[in-house]
């Protein structure tokens, strides 16, 4: 979906006015808030997981067109792709027992090293929110320390760090003035435990011409805010 004159309207104040809980770091703005992100970038694409059937461990890539025990061909929206990065345990998980809608998990890691990619195939996505979650041998969920690595055409365009809940899943929202966000890699570890990664609500959305210039302009307003304040 491309963005509204309402929804440029929207980012372009909230990024010079800094009204939303978030933080800025070179092109990147973050958002720990929905609403906050919704504000400022409405009407995105969005994929909830609902279409599918729970099923455990399934074959990762998960996009659009995968046909499998657990998902159907157009049950996933166009433009994302979800995927293991572990190549000896490329699976993934649909669960709808530990929230109260279904979620995605990746398959169990024991040691670290693996972890779950969200990418984008789609040209010039230029926002992306996820509620991620953390669960302890894929019966609970728990807190831990999970980062979140945002790529770009240039490579890597920063990280965050968050820590997820036992009640549910924790916001990440990111929104870029500059390179397109190609992939977002979601990372987290429980030490001593089979830990499993999970997302939910994925949501992101490709720009109009122009769009990045209004974001630039935001993000040397704030700049700009900073410098008096000091």
């Amino acid at each position: 979906m491309k963005p509204t004159g309402s929804r440029l309207s929207a980012i372009f104040g909230l990024l010079l006015l800094g009204v939303a809980p978030m933080q800025a770091q070179a092109a990147l703005i973050y958002f720990s808030d929905r609403a906050a992100f919704n504000a400022a970038a409405p009407s995105l694409t969005l994929e909830t997981f609902e279409e599918g059937t729970p099923q455990l461990n399934f074959l990762s890539p998960l996009d659009s067109t995968t046909s499998n025990s657990a998902i159907s061909p157009g049950d996933i929206v166009p433009g994302v792709i979800f995927a293991s990065t572990e190549p000896s345990n490329p699976f993934l998980i649909l669960d709808n027992v530990l929230t109260s809608s279904q979620i995605l998990l990746k398959s169990a890691e024991s040691a670290g090293g693996s972890s779950l990619d969200i990418s984008f195939s789609l040209n010039n996505v230029f926002a992306v929110g996820i509620d991620v979650y953390q669960a302890l041998n894929g019966l609970q969920l728990v807190p831990a320390n999970t980062t979140i690595s945002i790529f770009g055409d240039g490579g890597l365009l920063g990280t965050q760090t968050v820590t997820t809940s036992t009640s549910g899943g924790v916001f990440f929202g990111v929104a870029s003035s500059g390179d397109n966000i190609r992939r977002i890699n979601v990372d987290g570890v429980v030490p001593g435990y089979y830990s499993f990664e999970a997302i939910d609500n994925v949501a992101f959305a490709a720009p109009e011409p122009g769009t990045l210039a209004l974001l630039g302009l935001g993000f040397a307003g704030l700049a700009a805010a900073r410098r008096r304040k000091q």
